[in-house]
């Protein structure tokens, strides 16, 4: 997930490239964020079909962390 703005991207990797998922306007504001996945039927990329996901590394970078 990257924020420019209210505008928030997520993406994943495939091979050696990220691969933008999408992006929306979201908050500015401090939020609490979760990782999560759902696989929704007739819903790309993964469109339904079995699927493997792995998560092996995970960054966050902030100017400031709100608890």
């Amino acid at each position: 997930m990257t924020r420019t703005g209210n505008v928030w991207t997520g993406y994943y990797r495939n091979g050696t490239s990220w691969v933008s998922l999408g992006s929306g306007p979201g908050p500015t504001t401090p939020i609490r964020f979760n990782l999560a996945v759902f696989n929704l039927s007739g819903v790309l990329p993964f469109g339904g079909s079995p699927t493997i996901i792995s998560v092996d590394r995970f960054r966050v970078t902030a100017d400031q962390i709100a608890c």
